[in-house]
């Protein structure tokens, strides 16, 4: 678990804004014109520093970027910056401060800021401790079809970590993350999935297994999403 959540906070954006042209183009117009722009332009700045897009890669302007565009309640840069103040590029490295941007983000419905909260609850990172609020925040992310999160509460409720163990949810959850990552081809993700899926399996009846099976497929059938995870 401790791995995967390592991995996972230092992920690549859900999306890439190119709403306001080529990033470099951006960069070379002056900083006063540039704080007025929108914070989706704002982000698009930070994101040109962050990613090496167009410009070298600096990590300390893509956080001041980020910061004017999180100022005007962008929830993608919030997202950023609470990632870049949980490994200290650019900024501080501050639990504290990263779970407040991720807070923010995840108030505005981020499905990826949910479940990055979420962990933290679990674990008391820059937060208090809180198991179920850490379900609560995950289920938000996993309803949206974060993968991230369903595999999460798949690996909880199986093996009832900070909250009583659940194999009837964790094969619900494994489920839907084995067949959202099958269908785009994720085979390592997949294979996981499908893992925590069939040892929850082995502690359900035969009733339960078919009861949690058909609202699994329920579920796939009402959310048709994709969330880029």
């Amino acid at each position: 678990m401790a791995d995967e959540f390592a991995l996972q906070r230092a992920d690549s954006p859900a999306r890439t804004l190119m709403v306001t042209g080529n990033r470099a183009g951006l960069i070379e117009r002056g900083r006063k014109d540039l704080l007025n722009l929108t914070s989706t332009a704002l982000y698009d700045k930070g994101e040109a520093f962050f990613s090496a897009d167009g410009v070298p890669q600096d990590y300390t302007q893509a956080a001041f970027w980020f910061r004017k565009s999180a100022d005007q309640g962008n929830a993608y840069a919030q997202e950023r910056l609470g990632l870049m103040y949980s490994v200290g590029w650019g900024v501080p490295e501050n639990d504290v401060e990263s779970a407040n941007w991720y807070r923010q983000a995840a108030e505005q419905g981020l499905a990826r800021a949910q479940y990055r909260l979420g962990d933290y609850y679990l674990y008391g990172i820059g937060v208090p401790k809180d198991p179920v609020g850490a379900i609560g925040w995950e289920l938000r992310a996993a309803e949206q079809g974060y993968k991230s999160a369903q595999r999460w509460l798949g690996i909880v409720y199986l093996k009832g970590i900070g909250v009583p163990s659940d194999p009837q949810e964790a094969y619900f959850w494994s489920y839907i993350a084995y067949e959202l990552h099958t269908a785009e081809n994720g085979s390592v993700l997949a294979n996981s999935a499908a893992r925590k899926r069939d040892k929850a399996a082995s502690f359900l009846t035969d009733e339960e297994l078919t009861q949690t099976q058909e609202r699994a497929k329920h579920w796939l059938a009402s959310h048709r999403i994709n969330a880029g995870d």
